[in-house]
């Protein structure tokens, strides 16, 4: 019925993929900072688009659609990711000035 979010949907499983690689040191070490810096960049612009091009409500002849609530989890997961990838970032920057 309502195509609009298919391209934004993995968004609400993404997040555990993105957890499950970040607290796995043996891959993270790998991740350079400019990988990091390209995830950011993906995920900000994912909750941009979401933020201007998906309605709060979506009109049909004899029915109005609500689309607030899934608008909203894709907007909070893109977020959350945001948070997790600048949260790792954080501590790789506090381990590495530990160890010098």
């Amino acid at each position: 019925m309502i195509h609009i979010f298919d391209e934004f949907k993995f968004l609400l499983t993404e997040l555990k993929r993105v957890q499950d690689v970040l607290e796995d040191d043996t891959r993270t070490v790998l991740i350079k900072r400019s990988h990091f810096k390209e995830a950011l960049l993906k995920y900000q612009t994912y909750w941009e688009r979401i933020r201007v091009e998906i309605p709060f409500m979506v009109n049909f002849n004899m029915m109005a659609v609500d689309c607030t609530e899934i608008k909203q989890l894709l907007l909070d997961s893109c977020f959350e990711i945001e948070c997790k990838l600048l949260e790792k970032i954080s501590d790789n920057i506090i381990d590495t000035k530990t160890k010098i």
